[in-house]
């Protein structure tokens, strides 16, 4: 697992559902949508558990798709965290 210090996280929300692979996390703020690709972590541990791969469900009540790392166990209810959304475009 790797821990990451040097990088912005914000609250994304907790886990719904884990099926092969992929966790399903309920956004807390549906107006804070974040990246395909953005890495994220278990919010208790500071582990890095995998990165966004998608986004689903209504604008009103938006979910992310989580492709998990090998390895990683995580529980429905955990809270997740996500890289913040990177500002301006490609340096």
């Amino acid at each position: 697992m790797i821990l990451v210090h040097s990088l912005q996280f914000t609250n994304l929300g907790s886990v719904s559902s884990i099926v092969m692979g992929l966790a399903v996390v309920k956004i807390d703020d549906p107006l804070n949508i974040p990246q395909i690709g953005s890495r994220t972590i278990h919010r208790d541990s500071g582990k890095v558990i995998g990165v966004i791969s998608d986004v689903i469900g209504p604008t009103s009540s938006p979910y992310a798709v989580i492709k998990l790392r090998e390895g990683v166990y995580i529980s429905i209810g955990d809270r997740i965290a996500c890289e913040a959304r990177r500002k301006g475009g490609r340096v």
